[in-house]
C-alpha cells in the first residue's frame, strides 16, 4: 500500500523512523504488511543501516528476518570451523552484535573464541576466561 512507502519532509518512510528508535515489533508488522526494507534515506541509510548504527540489535534481527534471542536465553552452537569443539554446546546469550548479526555465547569454560559461524578459525583467549562464541545461533530445543 502507498502510505506504507509515505515519505515524509526529513525523508523517512513509517519503515526507517521505526528502525531508528528501536521499535522493533513495529518493524514486524512493518515489513509484515508489504514495507520496502531496500528504501534507503537519502543521509542515512537502509532501516537496517539505521538499527545498527542506533545500536538496536532486536530491531536489526527483525530486519534480516532473523530470530532475537534476549540476553540470558539457552541457544544451541553450531556451524563454527575454527572452533568446532563447541558444535551442539548449549550456551548462553550474552548479547546480540547489531552489525554482524552474530550472537556473543557463554559455553562453559575455557576459551574465548570468536568464531564466524561458517568460516573463519576462532582466536583463543587465556584458558581462565569463559568460553564464549560469536556465531549464528539457533533455539536450544
Amino acid at each position: 500500500p502507498a502510505v506504507l512507502e509515505a515519505v515524509d519532509v526529513g525523508g523517512d518512510t513509517a519503515l526507517t523512523l521505526a528502525a531508528y528508535s528501536g521499535h522493533a515489533e513495529v518493524v514486524k508488522i512493518l515489513l509484515s504488511a508489504g514495507s520496502d526494507a531496500s528504501f534507503r534515506h537519502p543521509e542515512y541509510g537502509t532501516a537496517l543501516e539505521m538499527a545498527v548504527k542506533e545500536g538496536h540489535a532486536e530491531t536489526a534481527a527483525a530486519l534480516r528476518g532473523e530470530a532475537y534471542f534476549a540476553r540470558n536465553a539457552k541457544v544451541r552452537v553450531h556451524g563454527l570451523v575454527g572452533a568446532a569443539q563447541y558444535n551442539g554446546k548449549i550456551g548462553k546469550v550474552l548479547k546480540l552484535d547489531a552489525g554482524s548479526g552474530r550472537y556473543i555465547v557463554v559455553v562453559g569454560g575455557g576459551a574465548v573464541g570468536q568464531g564466524e559461524g561458517g568460516g573463519g578459525g576462532a582466536e583463543m583467549a587465556p584458558a581462565h576466561a569463559p568460553a564464549t562464541v560469536k556465531i549464528k545461533v539457533k533455539p536450544a530445543n
